[in-house]
């Protein structure tokens, strides 16, 4: 069965079978734990019925903790909108790095997805914050010198294994029907709209990088209120930033930019 997966997806077998066996590992962590929740609730309430203890990610969205772990999330340097932009590109670059992005005109070069993406980031000189995402970044720029390079295969196969999750975990709905038929139309497939789809995740990195940045002007701004020249530059560096995302909001289709 391995072998046969193998050969349809185009993936190792050594990264099908450890991906299995991770699976294996983490259903039988579940059952036994749910065994030793219920063994222990009747043994502390032998008249009561047995209920299952509250897991704990559940007690950690209802305590005090959890709620200063998401702030301190959104706080850092690597944001959740930033890791969502982030992720999005990394799974274009993996799962249609070689995919025609735009039809070139005469003379022109075919451009690709995974060049397209690199270079608008080099372009604005913007690096990944998550350091799993940029190696898959510097990787792909060395591999796409070589014309029709597998990169979803390099990439599965990869000897670092968190890499390689990230690359099956990209491809995973590689093999569901690629369009959707409604009642009226047929709506295009992820591939067939990658044109639209591609420049909007660029733009979407950048608004967050952005988000990012006035956040930290505005702590900036906090620290510096008895010194009213630094207060004044700070105030028009964020309003410049608040003037970038301007722009980003009417690209993207918002209708107000919120303040932070």
């Amino acid at each position: 069965y391995v072998k046969e997966c193998s050969r349809l997806m185009d993936i190792a077998e050594t990264v099908l079978l450890r991906k299995i066996n991770e699976l294996r590992r983490q259903e039988l962590q579940n059952r036994n734990s749910e065994g030793q929740n219920v063994v222990t609730h009747k043994e502390d309430n032998p008249q009561v019925h047995t209920e299952e203890t509250p897991t704990a990610q559940e007690e950690k969205v209802d305590s005090p903790e959890s709620s200063n772990s998401t702030k301190q999330e959104w706080d850092s340097p690597s944001s959740a909108a930033n890791d969502r932009a982030e992720r999005t590109l990394i799974r274009y670059i993996i799962r249609y790095g070689n995919v025609e992005l735009f039809s070139p005109k005469e003379g022109d070069d075919v451009c690709r997805v995974a060049p397209y993406i690199l270079e608008d980031l080099h372009s604005d000189e913007i690096k990944f914050s998550n350091p799993l995402y940029q190696k898959i970044c510097d990787e792909t720029e060395s591999l796409i010198t070589h014309e029709g390079f597998d990169l979803a295969r390099h990439f599965t196969s990869h000897p670092n294994s968190e890499i390689s999750d990230i690359a099956l975990d990209c491809l995973s709905d590689k093999y569901e029907l690629s369009k959707i038929h409604t009642r009226f139309q047929q709506v295009l497939s992820e591939e067939e709209r990658l044109s639209e789809l591609v420049p909007r995740a660029l733009l979407e990195l950048k608004d967050a990088i952005i988000d990012k940045k006035i956040k930290q002007k505005q702590e900036e701004l906090k620290l510096a209120k008895d010194n009213p020249e630094e207060v004044k530059k700070i105030m028009r560096e964020i309003a410049k930033l608040y003037k970038l995302k301007t722009v980003f909001a009417k690209e993207l289709g918002e209708r107000t930019v919120r303040p932070f």
